[in-house]
């Protein structure tokens, strides 16, 4: 009983530190995810302004006339363009950036939806162990000792000022 229980308990000990491990995760994707929107909203909107830029030298006007005349306007209709391109790759990358994180987010709740009973494993093999412990009168006399300890300690603790009373 002794070595099956050990092995059972320490796989569940760790099944159980997996699970707490991913939702720490999840929570870190969470916020790197909102972050993430966040960028792609201000990426979205650097974009219309760039391609506005392009649209306004596009059309005639008199700063259109202007950079006719002064033979840049081609110059600074190919420098606008590359702004777009370059806006729109940023763009692209964010997005793709989105998608690997909303990916990862959805294998990590599989992964804690298979962990989900580690926690109830964990105490129930605890539980057993304990109930073992106490049917054993060697290991009974040893529980009491540790549980009259710790009384002890957690009464001291308390009368430092460490836990409320």
């Amino acid at each position: 009983m002794k070595d099956m229980s050990y092995e059972r308990l320490l796989e569940a000990k760790e099944r159980k530190h997996k699970l707490e491990k991913a939702k720490q995760r999840l929570e870190e994707l969470k916020q790197r995810i909102r972050e993430q929107e966040m960028r792609i909203t201000s990426l979205e909107l650097q974009l219309e302004t760039e391609q506005a830029d392009v649209d306004k030298l596009n059309r005639m006007s008199l700063a259109n006339l202007f950079h006719t005349i002064l033979r840049s306007k081609e110059e600074q209709l190919e420098k606008e363009r590359q702004e777009v391109l370059a806006a729109t790759l940023k763009l692209q990358e964010a997005k793709q950036v989105l998608d690997d994180l909303h990916h990862e987010m959805a294998e990590l709740r599989s992964s804690i939806s298979s962990l989900q009973d580690a926690e109830s494993m964990y105490e129930q093999l605890l539980a057993e162990k304990e109930a073992f412990l106490r049917s054993s009168p060697s290991s009974a006399s040893e529980l009491a000792a540790f549980e009259t300890r710790i009384a002890d300690q957690t009464i001291l603790v308390k009368e430092i000022g460490f836990l409320p009373v």
